[in-house]
C-alpha cells in the first residue's frame, strides 16, 4: 500500500462524534511530503522540522514528568 492510499482510505475517515476528517498528510522528518489530501494546506519545508522539534520536546517533558512520579 502506498502512503497516498493510506491517507485516502484510512486517514480521511468518519470520527466517533459523527464528523469526518477532511484533510490529512504524511510528512518525513525532513519536511518532505510523502502523501496528502487535496484539501491539506501546503506546508513550507521549514515548518515540518519545527513541528517535529516541538513534538520531541513534549515527549521529553512527558518522560521527565514520568521519572519524577517514580
Amino acid at each position: 500500500m502506498s502512503w497516498q492510499t493510506y491517507v485516502d482510505e484510512h486517514l480521511l475517515c468518519d470520527l466517533s462524534n459523527g464528523s469526518r476528517l477532511s484533510s490529512a498528510a504524511i510528512y518525513g522528518h525532513d519536511g518532505t511530503p510523502w502523501a496528502y489530501s487535496d484539501s491539506f494546506p501546503q506546508a513550507c519545508s521549514l515548518e515540518v522540522p519545527s513541528i517535529w522539534s516541538f513534538k520531541e520536546s513534549l515527549a521529553l517533558s512527558f518522560e521527565e514528568r514520568k521519572d519524577l512520579e517514580e
